[in-house]
């Protein structure tokens, strides 16, 4: 067991030992442990790092409860519930019900019924296991080459996006992290997907350099528009291994999307 640290010891790293970058991780997580009385649970250690460390996420979120869940239950649609405004912007929902008249038990009902459909987890991301929802059911519209990818050529897949090889590869181990949802633009996207894509791509990261040590750098890339090159108008991130010696001068990296301005 290891030696466990007194008041003096534990004053003295905060106030002196803790290195600090610009997210403040660390005094945050203590935080936690020192009011949970020592211990906590992951989850809630990460959403004290998401509420205080994480601003531009929680304001992404905000924009998604206006889009979304927000619009379909209020006034305009199924009249459930109806914004809180103030000076003309929404600061937060009310549900449309007399809920003093609610009892305990009505309450812990109405919870228990959010919960399963929650768990029956069917979101239009998703039409099935290793399978991305197809854009349009007309025979009319050219099928999409990302919707419905064929299973043996998923090398990861999460709710919200997957991952595979690229069929024609800038090189070796080239792989595309795909979102589940047909959207032509990754601007399109809403936070969950954009946070998956990420988790994603880290962990593809990792596979690659643990099967492939010759692997010294990546390039991130994403078409977004036909001007921009994309010619498969379903949203995609290209995630490109590179190795010492593959091209005779790097520099520039995603700048030679313009080749005479890769250089500098």
């Amino acid at each position: 067991m290891n030696k466990l640290l007194t008041f003096d010891q534990l004053k003295a790293f905060i106030s002196h030992r803790m290195k600090l970058n610009h997210f403040c991780y660390q005094p945050v997580m203590l935080r936690v442990l020192l009011n949970g009385g020592g211990c906590a649970d992951v989850v809630d250690i990460a959403t004290e790092l998401l509420i205080n460390c994480d601003q531009n996420t929680i304001k992404n979120y905000v924009r998604l409860i206006n889009k979304h869940p927000g619009h379909i239950l209020g006034p305009r649609r199924h009249k459930i519930v109806e914004p809180i405004k103030k000076g003309g912007k929404i600061t937060g929902y009310r549900l449309m019900t007399d809920f003093a008249s609610l009892t305990g038990e009505q309450i812990d009902d109405l919870m228990e019924l959010c919960f399963k459909r929650q768990e029956e987890k069917s979101p239009v991301y998703i039409s099935g296991p290793n399978r991305i929802a197809t854009n349009s059911a007309s025979k009319n519209v050219r099928r999409c080459d990302f919707c419905g990818i064929e299973p043996h050529r998923v090398e990861s897949e999460s709710d919200y996006c997957l991952a595979v090889r690229d069929k024609y590869p800038v090189s070796e181990l080239h792989t595309l992290v795909i979102p589940k949802r047909h959207v032509a633009s990754y601007f399109e996207l809403d936070p969950p997907e954009v946070n998956a894509i990420h988790g994603m791509l880290e962990e593809q990261r990792d596979k690659l350099r643990r099967q492939d040590q010759s692997i010294s750098g990546f390039n991130l890339g994403i078409n977004d528009g036909e001007n921009a090159g994309q010619t498969i108008m379903h949203a995609h991130v290209h995630l490109i291994p590179r190795r010492k010696g593959d091209v005779d001068e790097p520099r520039g990296g995603v700048r030679g999307v313009i080749p005479e301005h890769r250089i500098y």
